[in-house]
C-alpha cells in the first residue's frame, strides 16, 4: 500500500511540475543568456592548421580575431534584434544572445604572421600556415 501511495504522489508531482513544459500557453518568463557557445574544431594537413568556429546568427563586424604571444583569441557578441513593435509580447524566447571568447595556444610550428581568417554562413574559418622546416642535408661534424 505504501508503494502505491508513493507512486501516486510522484506521478502527481511530475504531472504538476512538468506539464507546463509541453503546453503552448503564453508565458512572460524571460531567460537571459550572457554567454553563447561557439563550437570550435581544430584540424591540420601537411601545410596548415585549421580553426573552424561556429557563430550562427552573428555578423562579421561583431567578431574579433587576434594573436598575442602565440595565443589565438576569438571573441564576439551576438546581439538581440531590437523589438520593432513595442506592443509585441514574446511567449517563448529560445534563441541565445550574449558574448563569447575562445583562446587557443598556437602550435610552435605555425607561422602566426601569415594567419588568415574569413567568415561565411555563420562559420569563422582561420588558417594558420605551418612554418617551413629546412631540410638538413647530411654533414660530418669534425671533432
Amino acid at each position: 500500500m505504501y508503494a502505491s501511495t508513493l507512486l501516486n504522489a510522484v506521478d502527481t508531482l511530475l504531472n504538476n511540475e512538468l506539464s507546463h513544459l509541453f503546453k503552448d500557453e503564453p508565458t512572460t518568463e524571460k531567460k537571459s543568456v550572457s554567454r553563447i557557445n561557439a563550437g570550435l574544431d581544430i584540424s591540420s594537413d601537411e601545410n596548415n592548421f585549421y580553426f573552424e568556429l561556429e557563430t550562427p546568427g552573428m555578423e562579421k563586424k561583431d567578431i574579433t580575431v587576434k594573436v598575442e604571444k602565440n595565443v589565438l583569441t576569438v571573441s564576439g557578441e551576438k546581439k538581440r534584434v531590437a523589438e520593432s513593435d513595442s506592443n509585441r509580447k514574446y511567449h517563448r524566447v529560445e534563441r541565445s544572445y550574449g558574448s563569447f571568447m575562445r583562446k587557443v595556444s598556437l602550435p610552435e610550428t605555425g607561422d602566426a604572421t601569415k594567419l588568415s581568417a574569413k567568415y561565411e554562413n555563420g562559420v569563422l574559418n582561420i588558417t594558420l600556415p605551418k612554418k617551413s622546416i629546412p631540410e638538413i642535408s647530411e654533414r660530418i661534424i669534425e671533432l
